[in-house]
């Protein structure tokens, strides 16, 4: 007698990507990596700080379709910056473009990324093709919010987190998809509070208020 499979759907993962356009978008979930190795230097071992911002979708597609999942809540989508202010640097740039106005000297000095939290804006989503040649649809870029749309903005959906490793709240690191634990698990931040490598300080700080 044969073995037939069939697929079990309560473990069949839930994520549906988030289709290709510009969406409203609100940050729910801010993640300090830590030091993480850097997979594209050669030759050397080199590490950089990582950040991750975690936003949930609202609105229609180009169909009319709502941007939820098949529970009904929001989709979500994901990008990771090296955690730098350098004006070139794309964690910067993006930051500028939410903002709707150039930092100036003192709040670049005094900037707190976790005051992204709730801020809604614009996030453009692209293709591009994994290693293994698959597409993937990615965060590419974040803007500020039209005007019209600062007062029609619906509820958030999510509850808002921040994990900070200069002062990781192992309630919240609970409370994390394993897939970003895992990977806070994997800095040198968090191998020095387990006694497993010495931890590195942040490489920088971080505040404002239009809109955060």
């Amino acid at each position: 007698m044969g073995l037939t499979l069939t697929p079990n759907p309560d473990k069949q993962s839930k994520f549906i990507e988030v289709p290709v356009g510009t969406h409203l978008a609100r940050c729910y979930q801010v993640i300090d990596c830590g030091m993480q190795l850097d997979p594209y230097t050669v030759g050397e071992t080199k590490y950089k700080h990582k950040v991750a911002l975690l936003f949930e979708v609202h609105g229609r597609d180009y169909a009319g379709n709502p941007l939820t999942v098949k529970n009904g809540e929001p989709m979500s989508i994901d990008k990771m910056y090296t955690a730098s202010i350098y004006e070139k640097a794309p964690f910067f740039i993006d930051l500028q473009n939410w903002r709707g106005r150039p930092f100036t000297a003192a709040e670049k000095n005094k900037f707190e990324i976790k005051n992204v939290l709730g801020a809604w804006g614009m996030i453009s989503v692209k293709t591009v093709l994994k290693k293994n040649g698959e597409p993937k649809n990615v965060m590419s870029d974040i803007s500020g919010l039209p005007p019209e749309l600062k007062s029609k903005l619906p509820v958030g959906f999510n509850e808002l987190k921040y994990y900070d490793l200069d002062d990781p709240n192992q309630d919240v690191f609970d409370s994390l998809s394993p897939y970003w634990r895992k990977i806070i698990q994997s800095s040198q931040e968090y191998q020095g509070l387990t006694g497993e490598a010495p931890a590195k300080p942040k490489d920088f700080e971080a505040e404002d208020d239009i809109p955060f």
